[in-house]
């Protein structure tokens, strides 16, 4: 009998530390796998940054294929109509929307229509190192439009950029063809729609409906720009490939 209670004791010890260990090992995955999830959660905008970024790089190379027979105007119109009209389930219906994107509209357009004419006569690379002149211009322009002055240390790594930019894309004034400073000009154009930006986004009803705006706006305006240029050849294959 006592044989019997020893061995029923020695079950019931055995089966509770299996029970235990189980729910332990259990516990430790599933904390594992939270910290995964919460890993890759963290991770997951630095990768969506990055994609986007190599995609906004290859517009440069896309465009100057597009644009090598001095169609500027027709590919900045058929670009922006096709995002119009892939954003036009976004569309806001509000007033105060429109107003903010029909401004963010006219800054994109000045910027992406100097870049496609600057495109016509500079190479896709120094019209990109050009271009992101941009971020070096918006504490700048930042100041010229009444915003705070931003802290020294955001002058001095402005200054460290513009210098690299100097150095790999624009130091060389002799090479400076009429290209370059429709390029800088858009760099301009593009801090600013981010100083902009920064005030109008908070004032409409949403990220997206925001977005379709600015697109309608800049795509209107591209289509008023190919029609004051005068009739024009459609867009040839690889001319509506890039506007894709």
């Amino acid at each position: 009998r006592q044989m019997r209670r020893l061995a029923t004791t020695l079950a019931l010890a055995a089966s509770w530390a299996a029970a235990y260990g189980w729910q332990a090992s259990s516990g430790r995955a599933s904390r594992r796998a939270s910290a995964l999830r919460a890993e890759r959660e963290a991770l997951s905008p630095y990768a969506t940054l990055t994609a986007v970024t190599a995609i906004w790089g290859s517009q440069h190379s896309v465009m100057k294929w597009a644009v090598g027979e001095g169609e500027a105007s027709s590919v900045t119109a058929a670009r922006f109509c096709v995002a119009a009209v892939c954003l036009a389930p976004q569309a806001p219906v509000d007033a105060r929307t429109w107003r903010a994107g029909a401004e963010l509209g006219l800054w994109a357009f000045c910027g992406f229509a100097a870049q496609a004419v600057g495109l016509e006569t500079t190479t896709a690379t120094k019209s990109a190192f050009l271009l992101y002149l941009n971020v070096k211009l918006v504490p700048i322009v930042s100041v010229l439009t009444g915003e705070p002055a931003p802290p020294p240390s955001t002058w001095l790594w402005a200054a460290v950029a513009l210098a690299g930019t100097l150095a790999l894309g624009g130091a060389d004034l002799d090479a400076w063809v009429v290209g370059d400073a429709w390029s800088v000009a858009a760099a301009l154009a593009s801090a600013l729609f981010i100083v902009r930006l920064d005030k109008l986004a908070p004032t409409a009803a949403s990220s997206a409906s925001l977005t379709a705006a600015t697109s309608a706006a800049t795509a209107a305006l591209a289509l008023a720009w190919t029609a004051a240029r005068g009739p024009l050849d459609p867009l040839d294959q690889h001319q509506a490939l890039a506007a894709l």
